[in-house]
C-alpha cells in the first residue's frame, strides 16, 4: 500500500475512534420516516356509517314532529355544521373550524338561528358581545428533527408534519431555535427526578386517558417551561398523525407543540436508540414560530325561545364552535339543539318558557354563556334549570391487543359501542339523577352508571345563576383533534340522545319545581314511566 494513502486510513480510524457511531443500519437507525399528517377531510379510522352499536328502543310517547328526532334526519343537519368548519379549512385559517369570533364560527350561527326561525320560533336572533381580551393566532411555524450522520448513513433532517403550536407561544426572536432534546416521561416528580430541562426542548409523552381531557399530563408542559426548558414537544400516544389543540398543553410564551401518534412515535423511538448508542447529546430540534393577538374582537350567541304557560324558564344549552371539524365536539350536539327546537315547535305549549342556546366562546376567545346571563338579567330570576348538549355521541376508539408492524408502535380500532358520558347535576336532584336512570335503560344512551355533581363543559358561564344545571358529557381519543370527523359520530347515538333529552325536558317541564330544586337526600319516591315498552315513536317501529 503507498505510504500517503496508509496515512490517510490511519487518519480515518483515529478520528471514527472519537466519533460515536449509528447502532443499526440505515438512516436514524432504522427508524421509518413517520409519513405527513392525517388527511383531516377523511376519518383517520374505519367507521361503519350503517352500524347501530345498540339496539334503537324508546318509550318516547308518539307526537306531533316526532320524525325531526330521527337519526338521518339530526344527521343532515351535522353535516351541514360540519361543512362550516371545512370552509374555515379551505379559507386558509391556522387555526382552522368553526373558532370563536372567526367567519365560519357566524355562519354556523346564522345557519342555526335561520333554522329556529323555520321552525316557528319567531324571536330567533344572532346576538352579538364584544370579546375582552385578545385571540392568539399562529401565523407560520415549522418542527424538525435535525439530521445527523452519527444516527445512520443518509439520515437527513426530517420534518414532523403534525407538530400543531398550542395557545400563546410567541414570535421566536431570530425566526428559529435549535435545541438538544430532553425526554421528560409524562412529566411526573419521578420522571423529572435529576433530569435537567433548562435550555433544551423537553418531550412529554401523552397518553389520553380516555382523551386529552382525561391526560394526566395536563399542565406539564407549562411546569417544564418553569423550570427552564426552552420548548415542549407533547407526544400525544394516539392512532394515525392528527393535528392537536388544547390550551392544557401549552407552555405560555413559550414555543410548545403537540405531535400525532406516528410523529411522536418515530420521536421518542429516536431519543431511545441515540441514548443506547450514546449520541444523545447530538440529537436537536430545529423549530420556528410566528404568532400574533388579535383584538377588538365581536362574537356571539344564537337565542330563541318557545314560550311557556309560565316565565320561568329552562335554558337548553349547545356549544356552535369547535376545532378543526368537531364533528362530536361540538356539532353532534348543536344538531340536537337544533332538532329539539324543532320538535317542541310542534308540540302543545310547554308549562314553561323553552329558550335554546347556541353558544359561543368555548372553543376561542370570550364567554358565550356568561355573555348571555348579562345581557339577560331576566334569567337570575327566571331560571328553573340549564340542560347542556356537549359531546352527545362518539365511537369510542380503544387500543389494540397487538403491536403494529409498522411506526405507530401499536394498532387501534373503533369499537362497537359509543364512548360512555360522564352524567352530570350540580345539586345532586334525586328526581333529576332518576330521569338520568332512564337514559341507559330506556334509550340506550351510554352513561356511566352513577351521575355526580361536576359538569365540566360549557356550563361555566351559568353558574353565576345559582341554578341547577346538568348533562351529559364525554370526549373521545380525538377530543380537539383533525381526528373528530363527521363519520365518528353515528346518526343512532344522535338519536337515543335527542329522544332522551325531549324526554328529559318534558319531565321537568310537568314536574314540580321543587323536585328540581331539591338537593342530594331530598325525600323523593320516582313515579316516572317505567321503560318496559319499547319502541314507540322509533324508526324500528310503526307509530299508532
Amino acid at each position: 500500500m503507498p505510504r500517503n494513502r496508509s496515512l490517510v486510513v490511519v487518519a480515518v480510524m483515529l478520528a471514527s475512534l472519537g466519533r460515536p457511531q449509528a447502532q443499526g443500519s440505515g438512516a436514524w437507525f432504522g427508524t421509518p420516516v413517520p409519513p405527513g399528517v392525517s388527511d383531516p377531510r377523511k376519518p383517520v379510522m374505519n367507521y361503519d356509517d350503517g352500524f347501530a352499536p345498540v339496539p334503537v328502543h324508546f318509550i318516547h310517547r308518539p307526537g306531533r314532529g316526532d320524525e325531526l328526532l330521527d337519526g338521518a334526519a339530526l344527521k343532515k343537519d351535522h353535516r351541514k355544521i360540519v361543512v362550516f368548519s371545512l370552509e374555515s379549512l379551505d379559507a386558509g385559517d391556522k387555526v382552522w373550524g368553526r373558532r370563536a369570533a372567526t367567519p365560519a364560527f357566524m355562519h354556523t350561527l346564522e345557519w342555526t338561528v335561520n333554522e329556529f326561525r323555520a321552525a316557528g320560533l319567531r324571536d330567533a336572533k344572532v346576538e352579538s358581545y364584544a370579546v375582552p381580551g385578545t385571540m392568539w393566532v399562529p401565523r407560520s411555524w415549522q418542527l424538525q428533527v435535525v439530521g445527523d450522520l452519527a444516527f445512520g448513513a443518509g439520515t437527513r433532517t426530517v420534518t414532523l408534519q403534525s407538530a400543531f403550536p398550542q395557545p400563546g407561544g410567541a414570535t421566536i426572536p431570530g425566526a428559529t431555535l435549535t435545541a438538544p432534546i430532553v425526554f421528560a416521561g409524562h412529566g411526573t416528580d419521578a420522571d423529572l427526578s435529576g433530569r435537567d430541562v433548562s435550555g433544551k426542548i423537553a418531550v412529554v409523552h401523552i397518553r389520553p386517558e380516555p382523551s386529552l381531557f382525561g391526560s394526566a399530563e395536563q399542565g406539564v408542559a407549562a411546569k417544564l417551561a418553569a423550570r427552564g426548558a426552552v420548548g415542549v414537544i407533547n407526544a400525544v400516544e394516539g392512532p394515525g398523525n392528527a393535528l392537536y389543540f388544547d390550551t392544557r398543553f401549552a407552555c405560555g410564551k413559550a414555543p410548545c407543540f403537540m405531535v400525532g401518534g406516528q410523529d411522536g412515535w418515530f420521536l421518542e423511538q429516536v431519543i431511545g436508540k441515540a441514548a443506547v448508542a450514546g449520541v444523545l447529546d447530538r440529537l436537536k430540534v430545529s423549530i420556528s414560530l410566528s404568532s400574533e393577538e388579535t383584538g377588538g374582537l365581536t362574537s356571539a350567541n344564537g337565542v330563541a325561545t318557545i314560550p311557556g304557560q309560565s316565565g320561568k324558564r329552562i335554558v337548553i344549552n349547545a356549544h356552535a364552535d369547535g376545532y378543526f371539524q368537531g364533528g362530536d365536539d361540538n356539532a353532534s350536539g348543536l344538531a340536537v339543539l337544533v332538532g329539539l327546537a324543532r320538535y317542541f315547535a310542534k308540540q302543545p305549549q310547554p308549562k314553561h318558557t323553552l329558550m335554546f342556546v347556541a353558544s359561543g366562546g368555548h372553543h376561542g376567545p370570550g364567554n358565550g354563556p356568561a355573555s348571555l346571563v348579562a345581557a339577560h338579567p331576566e334569567l337570575e330570576d327566571a331560571t328553573l334549570l340549564v340542560i347542556n348538549l356537549e359531546h352527545v355521541a362518539y365511537l369510542d376508539v380503544v387500543r389494540g391487543k397487538t403491536r403494529a408492524a409498522n411506526n405507530t408502535g401499536m394498532t387501534w380500532e373503533t369499537s362497537v359501542t359509543e364512548s360512555a358520558k360522564a352524567v352530570g347535576v350540580t345539586n345532586e336532584s334525586p328526581f333529576l339523577i332518576d330521569l338520568w336512570s332512564r337514559a341507559p335503560r330506556c334509550y340506550g344512551v351510554a352513561t356511566y352508571q352513577s351521575a355526580g355533581p361536576g359538569v365540566s363543559g360549557d356550563l361555566g358561564g351559568y353558574r353565576t345563576l345559582g341554578v341547577p344545571m346538568t348533562q351529559m358529557i364525554q370526549s373521545g381519543t380525538f377530543y380537539h383533534s383533525s381526528g373528530d370527523v363527521y363519520e365518528a359520530v353515528p346518526a343512532e347515538g344522535m338519536e337515543r340522545a335527542a329522544r332522551f333529552h325531549a324526554f328529559l325536558i318534558e319531565q321537568i317541564d310537568q314536574a314540580a319545581e321543587s323536585l328540581i330544586t331539591a338537593g342530594k337526600g331530598a325525600p323523593y319516591k320516582s313515579t316516572l314511566p317505567d321503560c318496559g315498552t319499547p319502541a314507540i315513536g322509533s324508526r324500528s317501529s310503526q307509530q299508532p
